[in-house]
């Protein structure tokens, strides 16, 4: 495989590779290890194949564009500016798990935890938000970099352990659908999309082969295949695991739990100022926001949904997963579907679609309820 597609194929996998790790022990701990590994992979097939569409999408124009261009361009402004609005929503939620992450993390390194622990993360992260991106490269490598460590670490401990979670529980209808929230959350990579494009465009004008569907596949499915040796190694350590991961091991050495404290403080916190700079630059450059007006709602606004209730990590992931980013998967499959009416996989997106749709009514229905 050339540079070129080695390059793009990290991007790929380095974007979706983030907090939605540790929310998948508790949920595989919950359906069966089996079940889960099967989930897995199918989600991971799923994502694939939007992840696919996408980038046909944006293959369409010479020029790089945003999700909401091309739902305004085909389907009108008003769809336009939903897009613009949910992905911005979604950016605020996400940062707002990785601030319920960091007391457990900071606790498991340096003994304090609490809300103590939260300001000390936000504190500490929000500086972050006013470096120039250009000089903060390192991030997605030493992101992904504590997250490998975190992996490694778990399987290690693990290797010793017997698996006592059964290959398949019992499954009503909510524990059926209790996944679909955090793998879809898990798997996102919509947003690393238009730069493998890019890169794809690159690596022809200097005559190198380039396989956008192979790339796509094994940037999407490398993610899903470490998730699932951690959570297999999770769940040795700890069957009972909660949906916060580090609360739950607490019968390991404590070096063990201050060095997997220490990588994931690592790895929320280089995501969590590169989530909070592209919402600020969001805000700045596609909605006209002032950059003083725009820094400071990407300041506030996470550790004000903390307070206001939004403090369960598990929870904030599925509706995240459930709500916006099905929403997402069932607007790409439309604008594709649309964009192109006689490609003849066209009436494969149904079932895709189903998946979607059965994520999203199963979380407005938790809520409700």
């Amino acid at each position: 495989m050339a540079m070129s597609s080695l390059s793009a194929v990290s991007l790929l996998a380095s974007t979706i590779i983030g907090a939605g790790i540790f929310s998948l022990p508790y949920v595989f701990g919950k359906v069966g290890i089996g079940a889960g590994a099967l989930y897995l992979l199918l989600f991971a097939l799923l994502y694939a194949a939007v992840h696919g569409a996408y980038a046909r999408i944006l293959e369409t124009e010479p020029v790089p564009h945003q999700f909401s261009f091309f739902l305004e361009k085909y389907f009108g402004r008003t769809w336009g500016r939903f897009a613009g609005y949910a992905m911005l929503a979604e950016l605020f939620l996400v940062l707002t798990a990785y601030l319920i992450l960091s007391p457990f993390f900071i606790e498991a390194a340096f003994g304090f935890g609490g809300i103590p622990a939260l300001l000390a993360f936000w504190a500490f992260g929000s500086l972050f938000f006013f470096v120039r991106l250009r000089t903060l490269g390192f991030a997605d490598v030493l992101g992904i970099g504590a997250i490998l460590g975190v992996v490694a670490l778990v399987v290690w401990f693990g290797s010793d352990s017997p698996m006592t979670i059964p290959f398949v529980r019992e499954a009503g209808f909510v524990s059926f659908l209790l996944p679909f929230g955090p793998i879809l959350f898990s798997l996102s990579g919509r947003p690393a999309i238009g730069k493998v494009v890019e890169e794809k465009r690159n690596a022809l004008a200097r005559g190198e082969a380039f396989s956008l569907t192979r790339v796509i596949a094994l940037g999407t499915i490398i993610p899903a295949l470490i998730y699932f040796f951690f959570v297999f190694g999770i769940l040795r350590l700890n069957p009972g695991v909660s949906p916060e991961v580090l609360d739950s091991l607490g019968t390991l050495p404590q070096w063990v739990r201050g060095s997997l404290g220490l990588l994931g403080i690592v790895a929320i916190w280089t995501s969590y100022f590169m989530v909070g700079a592209n919402a600020r630059d969001t805000m700045r450059e596609d909605m006209r926001v002032s950059s003083r007006w725009s820094a400071a709602i990407v300041l506030l606004l996470p550790p004000l949904f903390y307070l206001a209730g939004l403090r369960h990590f598990l929870e904030v992931v599925s509706f995240v997963g459930g709500t916006l980013l099905a929403l997402e998967g069932i607007l790409i499959l439309f604008l594709w579907k649309k964009m192109f009416p006689r490609n003849p996989l066209r009436h494969g997106i149904y079932p895709l679609l189903a998946v979607f749709l059965a994520a999203f009514i199963f979380e407005i229905t938790n809520i409700l309820l």
